[in-house]
Parts: structure tokens; sequence; C-alpha cells
């Protein structure tokens, strides 16, 4: 196992309290801005990439940009990718900022991160298929892994790349009451991984503390692990948490037919 000492200042979790800062309209909460702005400020040395996933209106772009710009690294660039076309929830709940169901909203990104484009690599469209840079990952922020061959995508393809005893990954989707995938994944690679934090909401915080071969980290993951398997590494992500936390991993696990691989609920699709 290999530790960096910042582990366990991030689970001191430093970043509260600290002065909010303009962003523009996001799904993240306050403290998610405040700490990804705390992880590009004291965390990024620019040894590996900084992976933006799921930038949606620039919310993440601007807090990781925000810490990048105080940071002590030498690359003040970061790697945002989205597929910038607005579905269902997103044209309801964010037609008042121009959205709507089935067309792009990049122009409005890019309005939003204006001030930060000489830091900021964008990169439009179905991550699976994006030319991510090559080299390792040393912080890598994921709010885009809404179905599992998304989620595959990450496992397979950028987990191997990540440094053990540096790189930190961000799961914005953990701590909701769906995408089970998020937490079975990261129950599997629980070898892999150090828990670090949760934010009171939405993301959890992992350091990764040992190198992922590229054979475990096979593709295809979800259709190929077991339906036993599946629920067996559920239930280990139910034990892990306390309180609410612990009721929103179960309601993840309620929400997903996990035999027919199929949806038994989904109230607010994002």
């Amino acid at each position: 196992m290999i530790r960096s000492p910042q582990f366990d200042v991030i689970k001191r979790k430093p970043w509260i309290g600290e002065n909010a800062f303009p962003v523009c309209t996001t799904m993240l909460t306050g403290e998610e801005l405040l700490l990804l702005r705390w992880m590009a400020k004291n965390c990024y040395s620019g040894e590996g990439l900084l992976l933006d996933c799921g930038c949606f209106l620039g919310g993440s772009t601007t807090a990781l940009a925000e810490g990048l710009k105080e940071s002590a690294s030498p690359t003040k660039k970061l790697h945002s990718f989205d597929l910038f076309v607005a579905g269902p929830f997103e044209g309801r709940a964010y037609a008042r900022e121009g959205l709507e169901e089935g067309k792009s909203f990049r122009t409005i990104y890019d309005q939003n991160v204006a001030a930060y484009i000489d830091n900021v690599e964008v990169h439009e469209g179905d991550i699976t298929q994006a030319q991510i840079p090559e080299g390792d990952i040393e912080i890598l922020f994921i709010d885009c892994a809404k179905i599992p061959e998304v989620n595959d995508f990450f496992v397979s393809k950028l987990f191997p790349r990540l440094i053990p005893g540096k790189s930190i990954i961000i799961q914005q989707d953990y701590l909701h009451e769906y995408l089970p995938w998020v937490k079975i994944s990261m129950e599997y690679f629980s070898e892999y991984f150090e828990l670090l934090c949760a934010a009171e909401q939405n993301s959890v915080v992992y350091g990764c503390i040992k190198k992922i071969p590229p054979k475990v980290a096979i593709g295809g993951l979800w259709n190929i692990m077991s339906k036993n398997i599946k629920h067996l590494l559920m239930q280990q992500a139910i034990n892990r948490w306390q309180g609410n936390n612990r009721q929103l991993v179960i309601g993840s696990y309620a929400s997903y037919d996990i035999d027919n691989d199929a949806w038994k609920w989904f109230l607010n699709p994002r």
C-alpha cells in the first residue's frame, strides 16, 4: 500500500469554512465546489492529468480552474468532458438557463467558463469515444457515469492510469439513490483505493493506494460480473455507511433490479 500524507489531510476536510467564490448555475453543492477548488490547489502537482468528467454548465470546471490558479503546479491545464446535450431532466429543470431537451448547451458552458479558457481544454461528445490525452491521471472527477457502459469506460480505460499514493478520484454520483454500478465498482476495486471522505451530499473521495493492473480493470465489467457478486458487493457498500448516507446507498440498491438489469424506479434522471 502506498499512501500520500495528503490523504490524511483530505480526511479532515480542510475546505470546510473556506470562502465561497462566484460560480455559474450548477448541480454541485457549495461544499463540493470548495472541495474541487481545494483539490486542484493543494493536491495537483502536474505529474498527471486533471480530468473534469461531466462538467455540465461549468460548475466543476470553474472550481477546478480556480484552484489551479493558486496551485504550485507548473501545469495549469484541466481537461473537461461532456456531451453538452440536455436530457429530459436538464431540459425541464434548467429551462430558465436556456436548456432545451435534445439541444446543445455548449454555448452556455463556453460563456460560463470564459474567464478560465486558457486553463481548460474542452472535449465535446461521448466520453467513451473521446481522445483522452496520454499519460497518468492525478485527479479524476467523475460526474457522468449515469449508465453502466460509461462507468465501465472509467474502470477499464482510466483506473489503470492512476498513480498509487497520489491519484484522487471524486465520485460525484456515489451518494445518490441511483447508479448502483458506481458503488459496486468501488467495492470491486476496494483493495486499490482508500475511502478518504464524503461531502455532506453526493461526492465521495478516494485515494489510489495500489497500481491497478489492466488485467483486473477489464472492459465490460458490468456485463461480465455475476449477479451474485453484484449483490455481495452492493451489500458491502451499504455496510460501509451509517445514517443518511447508508439510506442513500440502500436506495440505490432498491432503485435498480440487478437480476434483470433494469430500473425499478428512477424519479430524477440526470
